[in-house]
């Protein structure tokens, strides 16, 4: 009996020992195979670094041309939706794999009024504005609303009125606002315009929340006349902290103003951008709203910093230059 007893002791140690033995090996070969995966995961990932650059052309298609000259044309975040806005008023979303055209949203202007100019805010805010030939302005925005029916992404296009569907009055002399900037932050509301006789107007309304509720509300917007400029501007910049604003005209003569206090903007510098007989052809604020970028009718981009001198001054100067560009700079 107890010979029985310890074969059958026997072979289930036996039966455990080769079970034991083949979940050793299969782990083991599942470790092995693991690390390989990951090693090809790696290599799939940065084997494209090491090849050349390549581009091709998805779609090509002409946009909708009744609907009147392209001020602004920007892609969301996915760059499944483009965004068109012309100087007929008109805000169009169209699908930028096919170029169909998804969805038309007609600015509500006054009658007998045309778009003179037109300006945008930081990127990411999708704040966009338009003056107006009766001296107002009208501030929009658009955006894009993500939802999930039975499971699926769906982005659907809006557009809204931070400060409003009616216009904005920003030259009580009704004169068609020639440039433009727009700036909107938590706390403020700023818009810079210059008229067709050159008067330079500020309007700021503050962002009011009432205490009975979470409702937000703008003040009244108070305007100002910065200035009387004896150029004709053409570029107004306006960065995101609503401190710094900077007024150019073609001949590369440059304003640059602190407006950090609102009611008494002062100006800090009036500098000339470029050399000779040049033409300014572009001015923009690189990302971060801190430096200026001036391309002009030769060719050539220069970068400009606002440093403090040696008496504690912010002053522009010139950091660096590139002149490789056989074309002007737009």
């Amino acid at each position: 009996m107890s010979t029985a007893n310890t074969d059958l002791h026997m072979q289930w140690r036996q039966l455990k020992d080769r079970l034991a033995r083949y979940m050793v090996a299969v782990g083991g070969i599942g470790v092995i195979m693991a690390i390989i995966l990951i090693f090809v995961y790696l290599l799939f990932i940065v084997l494209p670094l090491f090849s050349s650059a390549s581009i091709e052309k998805v779609a090509d298609y002409p946009l909708p041309a009744d609907s009147g000259k392209t001020l602004y044309l920007a892609m969301e975040e996915q760059t499944e939706i483009a965004v068109r806005v012309t100087d007929q008023g008109q805000v169009e979303f169209l699908r930028t794999a096919t170029g169909k055209l998804l969805k038309t949203v007609q600015l509500p202007l006054p009658e007998n009024t045309t778009i003179t100019s037109f300006s945008a805010a930081t990127p990411e805010s999708e704040v966009l504005a338009v003056g107006l030939s009766n001296g107002q302005a009208m501030v929009f925005k658009y955006h894009f609303k993500v939802s999930f029916p039975d499971d699926k992404r769906v982005l659907t296009p809006v557009v809204q009125y931070p400060l409003g569907q009616d216009p904005l009055l920003i030259d009580w002399g009704k004169h068609p606002l020639q440039a433009l900037a727009v700036q909107i932050d938590d706390e403020s509301a700023i818009l810079v315009a210059v008229t067709d006789d050159q008067r330079l107007m500020m309007t700021v309304m503050e962002k009011e929340e009432s205490m009975m509720d979470d409702e937000v509300s703008w003040s009244e917007p108070e305007t100002s006349i910065i200035a009387q400029s004896h150029n004709d501007i053409s570029f107004i910049l306006l960065d995101k902290n609503q401190r710094n604003l900077y007024l150019a005209n073609t001949n590369g003569e440059l304003s640059f103003y602190d407006i950090s206090d609102k009611s008494e903007p002062t100006l800090v510098q009036h500098i000339f951008l470029l050399a000779g007989h040049n033409q300014l052809q572009s001015l923009t604020l690189l990302a971060g709203d801190i430096s200026l970028l001036a391309g002009d009718a030769q060719g050539n981009v220069s970068q400009w910093f606002p440093v403090k001198d040696a008496e504690g001054r912010r002053a522009l100067r010139r950091i660096r230059g590139f002149s490789d560009f056989s074309q002007p700079v737009m």
